[in-house]
């Protein structure tokens, strides 16, 4: 055929429909080739005409203008479709009668994912072609292949319809009578007369207020963000629900008065929520966007239906099918809007092209009916001619979205997942897909059922997540305390060496003998009743080991303060403790105390019998609370960083330490012959499982200085001359570690915050490396994961080394803000129950009540929520995703960002104090306002320095004239962690470390201040 595209064959030329103006633009933007390609294909049994077939086609694009259409965007400022007079069909040819049925069925399978592949050059190609593949005689394959920016679904059924018509009339010799051709012109100029600007101002109105997007969650290791490039998996999974649910489904909707499609969006707006732990959500659909004004729309061939948000607000105590008539009317009402263009509506929004990442597809045009029939309307059509049996239906469309779910009403209802498998897995889709059928269930069960009574979970789902949930049940002693089983190895090993040092060693006789001595101090003359605290101030010694072990023989509960803390914060810590008394070692006496508080020193001149080869377990003492129930007592008070002020104490019973300290034995298979490293500061609770895991087996813990811990080449010799076999590390240390000679040192257990990736890895190669996870008020852990080197690409895929499975006699959970369980792969908040859960929070019953909670879930067990936000992987593990409140690690110490806000807003001057976390150094920053200065700030970071830990203290402080808000009034604290530390401060700016060994030895100093 001659060129096409001259000037005298262009037939007509106008603009494009907002819809065609999206996918044009992707298709510039150099998106996947199959991206908005739309593939029919259909068996067909019986006499076949190939020549005729080709002409059929050709009658299809003589009649119809847009089948004759190109696109162009270079000639004018802005894109317009071009209507050329004549084509020629792209009809293709392929007789594989020769092949095997095996080999015909890959030939299919490979063609037509090529021809998908092969896209269109929206600018010259003929946008729709047409392949007819003979496999026998009488049996062929048909497939239709077509640019989705051409036409919609409906016109499908109209072609094809038409092509049948044809079809017949030429195999018969008398063509059908057809009406005029719509034209697709028509509805373009009906575009160009809308109101646009008050379509605008309703679509603000409707979106005002959501600042957040909605998302199913990704497979790991793929974001939405690349969703679009090339190499786009397309993947389809179908479901149809039985006739009877699908039946009542429809009659459900037409009692309220409500489209079927209005009530799935409903149905999938409340399932979104649920993941996303929101009663309000946005999520795309695509609408018919033939509107009645229009002449002849109903037959017209083009592109009218267009993409819109549906905003979907579920509130929790109304009935569903209220719920749905309200939900109709606001569909109904945004049905004159529905022609804006979705770049337009999501400019009306602040969250922009995020506003929505997947779209709901209602399909009301099934093709079936249109394959074989004979219309025999006008007189197309007479006489006995039947065409061929048409079956094996395959229909294949991708969009630039990720994820498709597109619904096929009919008596058995249906869904596709279509989506980009880079993305989602068909695992977590088909979860999904249960999930949703079983609410429908429900719907349909109790249609007046409260939105919050519907279960997301169907059973079989419900009942896999409680098993991941629940840790192995063991058998360990309950109602003894700690140091009655320190006290039961002494006289089993006495001889044995509990404690070593750079300086020296002490047997278990010889630890028996100090903590006796000084536990008939405490319980005499000092008078220490059962259930007094007893603070511990001190540093690295045998001594310290022992003070700890003598306060809980006399039946106080320890209360360990590290000595690095300001004075402020130790008297706070005492009073409210109501500590009696404080063991000290000679450095800390007196030095850092109110002057009121009583103090004991440690050794007081007494050292014990370094020949003492012998120990007898002396009776328990004279109190009948500890011997009724040793395990209830307290056994010890840790206080962390407090949301809304001064430090909370968590308090822990014995039995609680005793299970933790047994599992940890257990679970890394230390023996009598193992050396446990003492790295943890008292203030630490990993120093009660350091301690009580060396103790209870009858191995040694050996007991690190300060001056050693911070260097290296130090630390690694000690390692060595000690034979150290086990040590839990900051992720810091670990990464000091790579590289060194670590020789017997066997086990490490990264904790505090996030495992260094890389470093674990390496490490894991010649030993074995735990991530350990766990919040002090769950007994120091919940959880363990072994690292696996075999597992490398998995972790970087996910971000990071997953927390793993709970750890035996614990229970975790993730709910979401309403206490509901979660799907697997959907992050939610970690709530953890079990022997190791804390008593509470030290004389805070209305704090103790908000954060310990009975949890129907739980089967009314109590359970601690951890403010953390975690999710169940594919293979059952935990992985940690963040917090969810004002809780940050800082150098593996937890802060309550409220607690140093609380002290900020003292300071002269500040009217608002917050304060963020920045994502690059991790370092603190407070901003302020109010009638401070920048000036004043360094009186400010002063006074910070005299109340909270150093690592509480802000690197900067800046003035601002306002807070930042999110659209909904909140505090933008994410706008606050994005702002440059670059503005001015009161403080020297910061200089960070250069250079590998700085920013290590940065990092391991970090871990210890």
């Amino acid at each position: 055929m001659k060129n096409p595209f001259t000037s005298k064959n262009i037939k007509d030329i106008y603009g494009l429909s907002p819809m065609q103006e999206g996918m044009l633009f992707h298709a510039l933007l150099g998106s996947s080739p199959s991206a908005y390609v739309n593939q029919i294909s259909y068996r067909l049994e019986g006499t076949l005409h190939v020549e005729l077939v080709q002409q059929s086609l050709q009658r299809l694009m003589d009649r119809y203008d847009v089948l004759r259409t190109i696109f162009d965007h270079k000639k004018a400022d802005a894109a317009l479709q071009v209507v050329l007079k004549e084509r020629e069909a792209d009809f293709r040819y392929h007789d594989l009668r020769k092949q095997t049925p095996d080999q015909q069925v890959e030939f299919l399978a490979v063609y037509k994912q090529q021809d998908r592949q092969r896209g269109f050059d929206l600018g010259r190609d003929m946008l729709m072609r047409m392949s007819l593949l003979q496999l026998a005689d009488n049996q062929y394959e048909l497939m239709w292949t077509h640019h989705h920016i051409l036409m919609d679904g409906w016109c499908a059924d109209i072609l094809i319809s038409e092509y049948n018509q044809f079809y017949a009339g030429l195999c018969q010799g008398q063509l059908p009578v057809l009406p005029p051709p719509v034209p697709y012109r028509r509805y373009i100029d009906w575009l160009g007369r809308q109101d646009v600007a008050t379509s605008l101002a309703y679509w603000q109105d409707y979106l005002a207020g959501y600042d957040q997007p909605a998302s199913l969650p990704t497979a790991t290791g793929v974001g939405l963000a690349g969703a679009t490039a090339e190499g786009y998996e397309a993947r389809e999974l179908d479901v149809t629900l039985t006739e009877t649910l699908s039946q009542g489904l429809a009659e459900l909707a037409v009692r309220q008065r409500a489209t079927l499609s209005t009530l799935v969006q409903c149905v999938w707006g409340l399932l979104l929520g649920r993941y996303c732990d929101r009663s309000d959500v946005v999520f795309g659909a695509v609408v018919s966007g033939r509107p009645p004004q229009v002449a002849g729309i109903e037959g017209m061939v083009g592109l009218c239906i267009n993409t819109v948000p549906v905003r979907v607000r579920a509130a929790a105590s109304l009935g569903f099918v209220a719920w749905l008539a309200q939900s109709q009317q606001l569909a109904s009402g945004s049905e004159a809007h529905h022609y804006c263009s979705l770049a337009q509506v999501q400019a009306q929004s602040g969250l922009g092209a995020s506003l929505l990442d997947h779209i709901l597809i209602f399909e009301n045009f099934p093709l079936t009916g249109q394959l074989s029939a004979t219309d025999t309307t006008n007189g197309a059509a007479t006489g006995s001619f039947q065409l061929p049996v048409a079956s094996q239906v395959e229909g294949f469309s991708q969009t630039n979205y990720p994820l498709n779910l597109i619904i096929f009403p009919g008596p058995a209802l249906s869904f596709r997942f279509s989506y980009d498998a880079r993305v989602y897995t068909e695992t977590a889709l088909r979860r999904t897909a249960d999930q949703l059928v079983y609410l429908f269930e429900q719907v349909l069960a109790d249609p007046h059922l409260p939105l919050s009574q519907l279960d997301l979970l169907p059973p079989a789902q419900r009942e896999a997540l409680l098993a991941l949930g629940q840790g192995v049940e063991v058998a360990y002693p309950d109602g003894v305390g700690l140091h009655e089983l320190v006290a039961r190895q002494a006289a089993q090993s006495p001889a044995a060496v509990a404690l070593s040092w750079a300086g020296g060693q002490w047997s278990y006789a010889q630890l028996a003998e100090a903590v006796a001595a000084l536990s008939a101090r405490l319980s005499g003359p000092c008078g220490v009743a059962p259930g007094d605290r007893v603070g511990l101030l001190s540093g690295a010694s045998p001594w310290r080991i022992a003070g700890l072990l003598a306060i809980l023989t006399s039946g106080g509960v320890a209360v360990p303060l590290a000595a690095n803390l300001p004075p402020a914060r130790l008297a706070h810590i005492v009073a409210d403790a109501g500590v009696a008394l404080v063991l000290v070692d000679e450095a800390s006496l007196s030095a850092l105390l109110p002057d009121s508080t009583p103090q004991l020193l440690l050794t007081n001149g007494h050292e014990p019998n370094q020949a003492a080869v012998s120990f007898t377990a002396p009776p328990a003492p004279n109190h009948p609370s500890l011997i009724a129930d040793s395990g209830a007592a307290l056994a010890y008070l840790i206080y962390t960083s407090g949301s809304s002020g001064p430090p909370k104490a968590v308090a822990i019973r014995h039995r609680s330490l005793v299970h933790r300290a047994l599992y940890h034995i257990d679970y890394l298979d230390l023996t009598a012959h193992d050396a446990v490293l003492q790295f943890s500061s008292a203030g630490f609770d990993a120093f009660l499982i350091e301690t009580f895991m060396a103790l209870l087996v009858g191995g040694r813990l050996v007991l690190l200085e300060e001056i050693t811990r911070n260097d290296l080449p130090a630390l690694v010799a000690f390692l060595a001359q000690q034979q150290v076999n086990l040590a839990i590390l900051p992720p810091a240390y670990l990464r000091l570690l790579v590289g060194q000679e670590l020789g017997s040192l066997h086990t490490l257990i990264s904790t505090g915050e996030a495992a260094s990736l890389e470093a674990s890895l390496t490490l894991a190669a010649n030993r074995r490396v735990y991530n350990g996870y766990g919040p002090t008020e769950s007994c120091i852990g919940a959880s363990f994961h072994r690292v696996d080197p075999d597992r490398a690409t998995a972790y970087r895929q996910a971000g990071g080394i997953p927390i793993g499975r709970p750890f035996a006699n614990t229970t975790v959970y993730v709910l979401d803000s309403q206490g509901r369980m979660l799907p697997r792969g959907v992050a939610g908040e970690l709530w953890v129950g079990g022997i190791g859960l804390a008593a509470g929070y030290w004389e805070q019953p209305d704090l103790t009540a908000e954060r310990f909670v009975e949890q129907a879930v739980a089967n009314g067990q109590r359970l601690y929520r951890t403010g953390d936000q975690v999710r169940w992987t594919e293979s059952g593990e935990l992985v940690y995703e963040g917090r969810l409140d004002g809780q940050v690690q800082v150098r593996g110490m937890r802060v309550e960002l409220g607690e140093i806000e609380s002290v900020l807003l003292r300071g002269a001057g500040v009217a608002q104090a917050a304060v963020v976390q920045t994502s690059g150094s991790g370092q603190l920053v407070g901003y302020l306002t109010g009638t401070i200065t920048p000036a004043d700030t360094n009186v400010l970071l002063a006074t910070l320095g005299q109340t909270l830990p150093a690592y509480m203290v802000p690197a900067q402080l800046l003035v601002l004239d306002d807070l930042p808000l999110t659209a909904n009034g909140k505090l933008d604290r994410q706008a606050l962690a994005n702002r440059s530390l670059s503005l001015a401060s009161a403080q020297e700016p910061f200089s960070a470390p250069q250079g590998e060994v700085e920013v290590l030895l940065a990092g391991a100093w970090a871990s210890i201040l």
